[in-house]
């Protein structure tokens, strides 16, 4: 069998996120909707590699 579909990265590329500097830009928008102090926490670019490559 295959393996299971990465639901983070179908979503990420539903909503045309695919690159990480689009995925920091979202997310410190919702950040700052919720908490300014979580403004300046997205994600590294490995971290965010991780999740994409997870299976």
């Amino acid at each position: 069998m295959g393996e299971p579909p990465n639901l983070m990265k179908a979503l990420l590329t539903e909503r045309h996120m695919q690159s990480h500097a689009a995925f920091c830009r979202e997310y410190t928008a919702v950040a700052r909707r919720i908490d300014p102090a979580l403004a300046s926490t997205a994600p590294g670019r490995e971290q965010y590699q991780r999740w994409l490559s997870a299976g």
